[in-house]
């Protein structure tokens, strides 16, 4: 699905005429480390997980929200800490802070889209990326990606990306995960294929072309010394996009069964990425630099898989992946060795999901009550 069907923004609908097979956004990483320089990924049949065992029984909290065109991203720091962005025709982002959300704020800047993806070490500095004009522009012309950075709590100016094309379709960044304060990766599409761009010390670099000329990356997650990027090739049969940043490099990395929706990392050769393949959802897990071959997510047929997030927990991790169509939604908890059997929450239109060790986690979207979009968020813990 394209950037401008993730904002439900009319005029991308009118710019993009690039598809892509899979819908969501990327997963802000809520567990952000130190820096990104080495490693090194094989892909293999081993380690092979499955999917198995009874419902997971979530307890849940839910909170409406009054902000229009729906949340796309959330990242938290803690179980009553998080930030979340969104917005249709604007860039809006809102605090949950000690447990309370508060009134929505619209960042000045992205009036042509909205932010897809957001990547915070506290509530008071972020990095938040999306779609808006290009520099100088006036409305009316395609899009291109645009980021805001909050530190201390005040949200910068909108930066363009040094180096993005529309060529007529617009363009905007998808997802984010950030090292430390102003230092992080971003990925995105736009007229001349996907891209990726690095935050250092709080500066946006040139993007980088890497991935080929189609296709759409739909997620970025690091974890000292790597990063990955993936997403979809774009190509007939549509297939995975994936990328290692690797000794200050970019290489392709050789895995997915399909094309690839979210990935999230939270340690050196511990990930966990999901995906949604010709015979529905799958998830693949990283054992040590070698990536399992892929396992079914139980979700009923039809629902989409948008979004995972990790944790760590003694020397593993554990993940909960969230698939949703425009009327149910579910959450899976995925296992070093197993992926539960699905069980479904109650929001019909869901977009991300954060976790934070304790077993908290948090994921946003859209509902519909008589005809009026209201957009929600909910912690899940178990």
């Amino acid at each position: 699905m394209l950037i401008s069907e993730r904002l439900g923004n009319e005029v991308f609908h009118r710019r993009f005429r690039r598809r892509i097979s899979t819908m969501g956004v990327g997963v802000a990483c809520a567990l952000l480390l130190a820096s990104c320089s080495s490693g090194s990924r094989s892909s293999s049949s081993e380690g092979t997980a499955s999917s198995s065992g009874p419902a997971i029984q979530w307890s849940s909290n839910r909170q409406s929200t009054p902000v229009g065109g729906g949340w796309k991203s959330i990242s938290c720091t803690g179980p009553r800490s998080c930030t979340v962005v969104g917005g249709s025709g604007n860039a809006t982002t809102a605090v949950l802070e000690n447990g309370i959300w508060g009134a929505p704020e619209t960042i000045p800047g992205a009036t042509m889209g909205g932010l897809l993806g957001v990547s915070c070490s506290s509530n008071s500095d972020c990095t938040a990326v999306g779609a808006g004009p290009p520099a100088g522009s006036s409305q009316g012309v395609a899009a291109a990606p645009v980021a805001f950075t909050k530190t201390h709590g005040v949200w910068s100016a909108a930066n363009s990306i040094i180096g993005a094309s529309s060529n007529g379709f617009g363009g905007g960044m998808t997802s984010v995960s950030c090292l430390s304060i102003g230092n992080c990766i971003a990925s995105g599409e736009d007229g001349a294929g996907p891209f990726v761009v690095q935050q250092t010390g709080g500066m946006w670099q040139p993007l980088s072309r890497i991935g080929g000329r189609s296709g759409s990356f739909n997620s970025v997650s690091c974890s000292a010394p790597i990063c990955f990027v993936v997403g979809s090739s774009g190509r007939s049969p549509n297939g995975p996009l994936s990328e290692l940043l690797r000794d200050g490099t970019w290489v392709k990395a050789t895995f997915g069964a399909g094309p690839l929706e979210s990935i999230s990392c939270w340690g050196f050769n511990q990930c966990v990425v999901v995906g949604n393949g010709s015979d529905g959802a799958f998830y693949q897990m990283d054992y040590n630099g070698i990536w399992s071959s892929a396992s079914p997510l139980q979700f009923e047929r039809g629902l989409t898989v948008r979004s995972v997030s990790c944790i760590p927990r003694g020397n593993g991790g554990v993940c909960v992946a969230i698939a949703s169509d425009n009327s149910t939604s579910a959450a899976a908890l995925i296992q070093p060795s197993s992926a539960m059997k699905p069980s479904p929450i109650s929001i019909p239109n869901l977009s991300s999901i954060s976790c934070v060790p304790g077993n908290t986690c948090w994921v946003v979207g859209t509902t519909n009550t008589n005809s009026t979009a209201s957009s929600v968020a909910i912690s899940l813990s178990w």
